[in-house]
């Protein structure tokens, strides 16, 4: 029981030891093996180690009974039979799931080895890190992608190709709009020389003079009689006068 208590502690020192003593020797170890199995294999128990230090082929006998080869069979919980020496075999050797060489050999075979696990341990970090840096690089490399769509499909985008497309043809509006005042001033300006040319105020400017009467244009003497007053406009100015005489 030392042995088997020492190697597994010193294998796997996270496991759990319990014990169920029996009677390995007299006319009541069958009974007390059979029973200390059906504690063991209702404990709950990963494993079940049916061991006894070595004897005699009479010291054995009991694990040669058919009731113990029955009950180390019909426990659900699998079973290691170490019982005695490399050499000794019984039968419950052959009921067990599995027969260990000696006791301590059995503890080995019931526990893992803790530097086997940290290895594995240690693989599967690795293989961890590995995999949480390859997920993270393509997470970044979608969210750089994401990025990317939303700069170019962003409403400030819209808004600055819109503003650009404003001010571009507000560009070509005020360029529009140049011509054509250009045109129209150019225009305007035949139309003031032609009213110059028709203007009666530029033949004043030869000695001519519009006679006026209560605001209306004096063109026939008949429209005039002796006494009324009228305005004469020359070039530079007007007068006032009273007609003395209608010729």
């Amino acid at each position: 029981m030392q042995d088997i208590i020492h190697i597994a502690e010193r294998r796997y020192p996270v496991c759990n030891i319990e014990v169920y003593p029996a009677q390995v020797q007299g006319t009541a170890a069958a009974q007390t093996i059979c029973k200390a199995l059906s504690a063991a294999d209702k404990s709950g128990a990963d494993t079940i180690i049916l061991a006894r230090g070595g004897g005699s082929s009479e010291d054995l006998m009991v694990f040669n009974d058919e009731t113990v080869a029955l009950a180390v069979y019909a426990c659900n919980t699998p079973v290691i039979s170490a019982v005695g020496h490399e050499t000794d075999t019984t039968l419950a050797d052959y009921a067990a799931d599995m027969r260990a060489p000696t006791p301590s050999a059995a503890a080995e075979i019931a526990t893992p080895d803790k530097a086997d696990i940290l290895n594995a341990v240690r693989l599967l970090r690795q293989k961890l890190d590995k995999a949480m840096e390859l997920k993270l690089d393509k997470a970044v490399s979608q969210i750089e992608r994401c990025d990317k769509l939303l700069k170019l499909y962003s409403p400030e985008k819209r808004l600055e190709q819109s503003e650009k497309a404003v001010c571009d043809l507000e560009k070509r509006l005020s360029q529009i709009m140049e011509r054509r005042l250009e045109k129209l001033s150019v225009k305007l300006d035949g139309y003031v020389s032609s009213l110059n040319m028709l203007s009666p105020f530029n033949i004043l400017g030869r000695g001519y003079a519009i006679v006026q009467k209560d605001e209306s244009v004096v063109d026939s003497v008949s429209m005039l009689n002796v006494g009324d007053e009228v305005d004469i406009k020359l070039s530079d100015g007007s007068v006032s006068a009273k007609i003395t005489f209608v010729k």
